[in-house]
């Protein structure tokens, strides 16, 4: 009985323990943020450009080792 009970409170009290937080869209700005304004978002796209170009360029490099 006592089972019984638990498990129905468990039931019922579902749809408060599913409360999802999403910390990266509170803190991060993405282009794509439907809570960011057009200027946020013109921000957030150039600045992702400019990191995937910084990582494309690092990616470039030569490394010589001699012996």
């Amino acid at each position: 009985m006592l089972h019984k009970e638990r498990l129905l409170e468990f039931d019922r009290s579902a749809a408060a323990r599913t409360h999802i937080l999403d910390d990266q869209e509170d803190y991060f700005v993405s282009s794509n943020s439907m809570w960011s304004t057009q200027e946020e978002q013109d921000q957030a796209g150039e600045k992702e450009i400019n990191r995937r170009k910084l990582l494309h360029e690092r990616q470039k490099q030569k490394l010589t080792i001699n012996f």
